[in-house]
């Protein structure tokens, strides 16, 4: 992936307040973006186990 396109990805989901920025680290998820990856990894479990 490009730095132009990871910047635009970034800048995505800090508009979707999914993540911030962290200036030690970088970005970090929001208190919204942990509760988006906890139903993604629902859905990810559900979707192996039907796969299966």
């Amino acid at each position: 992936m490009s730095s132009s396109v990871l910047q635009q990805r970034l800048t995505e989901l800090q508009e979707g307040r999914l993540v911030e920025r962290d200036t030690e680290e970088g970005y970090r998820l929001t208190a919204l973006g942990r509760g988006a990856s906890d139903e993604l990894r629902g859905l990810h479990r559900w979707s192996e186990h039907w796969a299966a």
